[in-house]
């Protein structure tokens, strides 16, 4: 969406020679910026004549953002700015610069274009409203909850005068310094169009974590680096098919978080001013899970979606923090076979099974020898969950015997158990 904003009103005045009123004309010239970094390439800058509010005329900044207009005539004139280049450099740090800029404790400064980047609302005033509102922005960036824009629009500009009136002497150029844009909501202009705006955060992985197909796990994300941080916005990826998660958790106080979909949004905010000096090691947050049945892998993988990052105490971004993700294995010896009752047993007894995903399952009863004396089941196909079974032994002799299980599936797992028959 474009955005248009007025700069301060310059006067082109006429000069005296001999006595004589002579309209002189000039060039006006200067460069629009981000931020006062890079140069907004393909920017359309109106000149407008302030008593008729007509455009006199019009160019395009270059591809280092430099823009003139060659005949400019006496009056008073204002520039107009619009771009249609994408915005973007949103995310948690713009927030906090103005939680921090809002908190009497700090009372970070904010220039003429940060200030008029973080009235997302358009109220001519920033409060922790616009800070909120640019947290939900971020977060629908990412997809969480609906996309919306600004109020305001995409883009702001500024031109930052020390004073509005030009003096044009002779010929000599105008040039017009200071003119500068910022994407909505940008406020500490950390957006760069050609480069991802997020640095990338580095996966460490952890300690190797072995659980039971059956089991609670607890999985601990850990900040691998020493930094200071003040914010963070992490989308985690993970497998709903594989994990129901239960609860998050962080020693930290402020943290918000939400489960959507494949997708673990956290968010949280040092409001306080204080920084968090994370060490190495340092524990962020804990995943509360449990596996659900059916899953077919015998690994659980977490990761990263782009746009999350971790702000310092200052609103900036910091280019490239390690998060220590353990790498978690679901052993093999899972459970299959559970109690068998009555053992001993005389006439039927019922054994416990624990399917951990869908496949098919044998089960035979072997005399001491390892000879087969009885086939249960073979290759019966079963669905993921727990399951009881009637064996008849009716038909054995007393005696020790074993029972074996072989379930086939995404991997195959072998179990027996000893089953005594006494009359």
């Amino acid at each position: 969406m474009r955005k248009f904003t007025l700069i301060p009103v310059f006067s082109l005045l006429m000069l005296f020679s001999t006595g004589m009123l002579i309209a002189q004309t000039t060039i006006v010239k200067g460069t629009i910026e981000y931020h006062d970094d890079w140069g907004i390439s393909d920017a359309r800058l109106y000149l407008i004549d302030v008593n008729t509010n007509a455009i006199i005329d019009s160019t395009i900044a270059d591809s280092l953002g430099n823009y003139v207009f060659d005949t400019v005539t006496q009056g008073a004139y204002v520039v107009v700015s619009e771009t249609d280049l994408t915005s973007g450099g949103v995310d948690l740090a713009d927030a906090l610069r103005i939680i921090y800029h809002l908190s009497p404790g700090v009372n970070l400064p904010l220039d003429s274009l940060e200030y008029l980047a973080a009235d997302v609302n358009g109220d001519d005033t920033v409060t922790f409203v616009d800070a909120y509102t640019i947290l939900m922005y971020w977060a629908s960036q990412v997809g969480y909850g609906n996309k919306f824009n600004f109020t305001v629009g995409d883009w702001v500009f500024d031109a930052g005068f020390d004073k509005d009136t030009f003096y044009i002497t002779q010929t000599n150029d105008t040039v017009i310094y200071g003119i500068s844009g910022s994407s909505t909501g940008d406020v500490n202009g950390s957006y760069t169009p050609e480069q991802n705006p997020s640095p990338d955060i580095i996966i460490s992985p952890g300690q190797l974590m072995r659980i039971s197909a059956q089991g609670i796990v607890d999985i601990p994300l850990r900040f691998d680096c020493p930094m200071m941080a003040g914010a963070a916005g992490l989308i985690f990826n993970y497998s709903p098919q594989i994990l129901e998660i239960h609860d998050i958790t962080s020693p930290h106080q402020g943290l918000f978080h939400e489960v959507v979909g494949d997708k673990i949004y956290v968010i949280w905010f040092n409001e306080n001013g204080t920084p968090l000096l994370a060490s190495s090691a340092e524990l962020f947050i804990t995943i509360h899970a449990k596996l659900k049945p059916g899953f077919t892998r015998r690994s659980i993988n977490i990761g990263i979606d782009p746009g999350s990052h971790i702000v310092d105490p200052y609103g900036k971004l910091i280019n490239k923090p390690v998060i220590r993700i353990p790498v978690i294995e679901i052993e093999d010896n899972d459970p299959l076979l559970g109690n068998v009752f009555p053992n001993p047993a005389s006439s039927d007894c019922q054994v416990s099974l624990a399917i951990p995903f869908a496949g098919g399952l044998s089960m035979g009863i072997y005399d001491m020898r390892g000879v087969l004396v009885k086939t249960i089941m073979d290759q019966h196909h079963m669905e993921a969950g727990y399951n009881d079974v009637t064996i008849s032994v009716d038909d054995l002799e007393e005696g020790m015997y074993m029972l074996k299980a072989t379930f086939k599936g995404d991997i195959i797992i072998e179990q027996n158990t000893k089953l005594l028959i006494k009359r």
